[in-house]
């Protein structure tokens, strides 16, 4: 064409193609942010890990142009993981499937916490079929993920054809943003455990205070054991990392310390409240909740809340968790934000 002329026209042209090209990049760029903000979106709401990984596979699978895919969720308890949701097959044709780290192609994944992909399947291996018949997919792709910590799940996605660099991408992107997200859920679900732990253990806890503590100090986050009057019972080390303050600095003073100064003065009418019919649940579920530290700073927090049984002679009690997400809300925030530059850019 006249991209290799030397005249005006040759000049005109490479500039027409070099500004093809870099729309073209930043097409697909675009399609990357876009395609991982609408995973992050699907994830929301999202109470169990099985519920999770159906979420994330119903949205990844069909953009990656996928036909079928599996969520394998790892178990500390055996160190395996084990197959939780899947998309594209027979109900329960995997159910009880488990493997270890370094068995298979997704137990690879899991050793080396990268993208693995098996091209050329053997027939019989697996099929991806409908209404009108079934194939064996050529593509077969492990993606780990992981923490800096640990690797929590491993998801598998077959296709008929080899992915785009763009889907190549997208599978990397996202992979941590899911890690994040899912991390948060099973830390809200061992909380969870733990108060409930807290409330079934009556007997138990009007034998021994010790046995109160135990369980304050095996939680992942911040809780406290809080009365009817807002004063503080018990505390556990992570509320003095959270807040600034020693234990001794905090048990036996109002609760009310730790509120941001703005909402003090009410906070003791929203403890009423909350006696009045006491349940396990969140506080303040769709407000954006801020604690204070010792030195007067704000952090954005989760809390959530648990009647237990009070101590004879004493008044009704709560136990409160309280998680600093401040590393969440940055997150979502970039996510949002790489989102709207990426509907800016193309408008």
């Amino acid at each position: 064409g006249y991209q290799q002329e030397t005249t005006e026209i040759g000049e005109v042209a490479r500039s027409i193609e070099k500004y093809r090209i870099n729309v073209d990049e930043a097409d697909r760029q675009n399609w990357v942010k876009r395609s991982v903000a609408e995973i992050a979106d699907s994830l929301q709401g999202a109470e169990q890990p099985q519920d999770f990984g159906k979420r994330l596979l119903s949205t990844l699978v069909p953009l990656v142009g996928g036909g079928y895919g599996a969520f394998h969720l790892f178990d500390e308890t055996d160190q395996s993981f084990h197959f939780a949701s899947g998309y594209g097959f027979r109900d329960g044709h995997n159910e009880g499937t488990t493997f270890k780290q370094g068995e298979g192609i997704a137990g690879q994944a899991a050793v080396e916490r990268k993208v693995i992909t098996l091209n050329d399947i053997p027939p019989n291996y697996i099929q991806i079929g409908s209404g009108l018949g079934k194939a064996t997919p050529r593509i077969l792709t492990a993606i780990p993920i992981a923490t800096e910590d640990q690797v929590l799940a491993i998801v598998e996605v077959a296709s008929f054809s080899a992915f785009t660099n763009e889907q190549r991408t997208l599978l990397e992107e996202s992979a941590p943003m899911v890690a994040l997200k899912l991390d948060v859920l099973q830390r809200n679900l061992r909380t969870l455990q733990l108060l409930e732990q807290v409330k079934v253990s009556e007997q138990r806890i009007r034998e021994t205070e010790k046995f109160f503590r135990n369980v304050l100090e095996m939680a992942p986050d911040g809780m406290m054991v809080v009365n009817e009057n807002g004063i503080i019972q018990l505390a556990n080390a992570q509320c003095e990392e959270l807040f600034g303050y020693t234990r001794d600095e905090l048990i036996g003073k109002a609760v009310e310390m730790l509120v941001p100064d703005n909402i003090r003065e009410h906070h003791p009418e929203l403890r009423a409240d909350f006696h009045k019919s006491p349940r396990t649940r969140s506080m303040g579920a769709g407000r954006e909740l801020l604690a204070r530290r010792k030195d007067g700073s704000l952090f954005p927090v989760e809390i959530g809340l648990s009647p237990v049984p009070a101590l004879d002679g004493q008044a009704a009690q709560v136990a409160v968790s309280i998680r600093d997400v401040t590393d969440q809300k940055l997150a979502e925030t970039a996510l949002r934000q790489a989102k709207e530059k990426a509907d800016e850019a193309t408008q």
